[in-house]
């Protein structure tokens, strides 16, 4: 791949070898095994990682061979070629301090959507209608900064309040254990359930809190559930 692309972004690799078969490869390589590779690459001296900033002020990564012989120029122009583009999706995906993103807010008006859609036949009762995000959830401070959305739903009979709480990210990479994305609406439902089990004045007190992360990548939208 490097010898025919000449430089590449972290993200591409993964997406050409990962998420389709790149050249005569039998079968998809896993991600975690595709950054092994590269770091096993590097250290035995065949890849190169350059690190370079953006007229933005973007660090990208970008990996070349380390035989550069005949090839200077064009692997130079395919690096500060990619190293533009992908500064420009990040601003996209993440946006920059003068914009907002433009992907991640897409995702999250897609989830608020269908829960609206949904609401009336599941019983859903969105902490948030009109806008979904939120700082608060049942008249209690959400820790850490506002969920990306909130639903309540009745079980059982008599019926018990479970809350579902909601956090959205487009993103590039996989999700792994290790992600921090997923201990981030962890410890938001924790905390809050234990917030809403100590309020005398909440109607809620003692109930559970189900906090859910939904994504979308390459390979379609997915969603993981604690």
């Amino acid at each position: 791949m490097g010898e025919q692309l000449y430089a590449l972004l972290r993200p591409e690799a993964e997406a050409r070898a990962s998420e389709g078969l790149w050249g005569t490869q039998p079968r998809f390589i896993q991600p975690h095994l595709l950054s092994e590779g590269l770091q096993e690459l590097i250290q035995e001296g065949h890849l190169v990682a350059e690190h370079e900033s953006t007229r933005g002020g973007r660090q990208i990564t970008t990996f070349r061979r380390s035989n550069l012989a005949g090839r200077e120029r064009l692997t130079a122009d395919a690096a500060a070629r990619k190293r533009l583009l992908y500064a420009r999706y990040l601003s996209w995906a993440s946006g920059s301090p003068s914009a907002p993103g433009l992907i991640g807010p897409a995702a999250e008006r897609m989830v608020h959507a269908a829960l609206r859609e949904v609401s009336p036949e599941r019983g859903y009762q969105l902490e948030s209608p009109a806008v979904g995000h939120t700082a608060r959830v049942l008249n209690v401070e959400v820790p850490s900064g506002p969920l990306d959305n909130a639903a309540h739903i009745y079980l059982g009979n008599p019926g018990q309040r479970y809350s579902a709480l909601l956090e959205v990210k487009s993103r590039r990479d996989w999700i792994y254990p290790t992600s921090s994305e997923l201990y981030q609406v962890l410890f938001k439902a924790a905390a809050l359930e234990k917030a809403a089990s100590t309020c005398v004045d909440n109607p809620r007190a003692g109930l559970p809190a189900c906090p859910h992360y939904g994504f979308q990548n390459a390979q379609g939208p997915r969603r993981l559930h604690h």
